[in-house]
């Protein structure tokens, strides 16, 4: 009997991809959606889900809750399309090449787990040349769940994960790391983001690597080898 696969998760901004341009698009959305102008900052890059910002980005606003992240992801969405077709996200060095090497395994089943939108996610993945290593797309996304716990849970089950199973997690932020703790995967961290690799490990990541560019370390980190 061959051996269940390792399945491995990665997060999508800032771990696979560099796109300078979410942040002023969340200040637009802000100001557009509850009149918070210039408030992105309280949100951007926490590691948060999308739907987690909208409810709280509503809150603070004193609005209704009902209808907060419907009214956010149709402001969200026609921004990022429009801000695609200027300045495309770009794959982080190394990533096409890990991505190229772990798609050719029988024995690794690839996801994403991410906290921004999956439509939002399949556009940055296209416009960053990576779609394809992803086809099909397994994972979970911040529009389908609130904690990003309950993201990389089905996100798991979605690429056929089962107890006992190989389970990584690839991410760039303190709660890519502790929301894999909590599902009981192995956390890896990559200080392509906001998050240096000592707070990383500091989160409990098992092994923390710079980039993507070192191959073999970077195979040998995912796979335990």
């Amino acid at each position: 009997m061959r051996p269940r696969p390792t399945v491995i998760l990665f997060d999508l901004d800032g771990t696979l991809v560099k796109f300078d341009v979410d942040a002023p698009i969340l200040d637009r959305v802000l100001a557009q959606v509850v009149g918070l102008p210039d408030q992105g900052r309280l949100y951007d890059g926490l590691g948060r889900t999308e739907r987690w910002i909208a409810t709280e980005a509503t809150r603070s606003a004193g609005l209704p809750l009902e209808g907060a992240f419907e009214r956010y992801s149709a402001a969200y969405t026609p921004l990022l399309r429009e801000a695609l077709a200027r300045v495309p996200p770009v794959p982080l060095p190394g990533v096409a090449g890990v991505l190229q090497a772990l798609r050719a395994r029988e024995d690794v089943v690839m996801g994403i787990a991410t906290g921004g939108m999956r439509a939002n996610a399949v556009l940055k993945i296209e416009h960053a040349g990576i779609a394809s290593f992803f086809d099909p797309l397994h994972g979970a996304f911040g529009d389908e769940h609130h904690d990003r716990v309950e993201v990389f849970r089905h996100a798991a089950l979605d690429c056929g994960w089962s107890d006992g199973q190989r389970l990584v997690f690839v991410g760039d932020t303190e709660r890519d790391i502790l929301a894999a703790l909590k599902v009981g995967g192995r956390p890896v961290g990559v200080a392509t983001g906001g998050f240096t690799e000592a707070q990383l490990r500091a989160a409990g990541a098992t092994v923390v690597l710079p980039d993507f560019t070192d191959l073999p370390r970077t195979l040998g980190a995912l796979l335990e080898t």
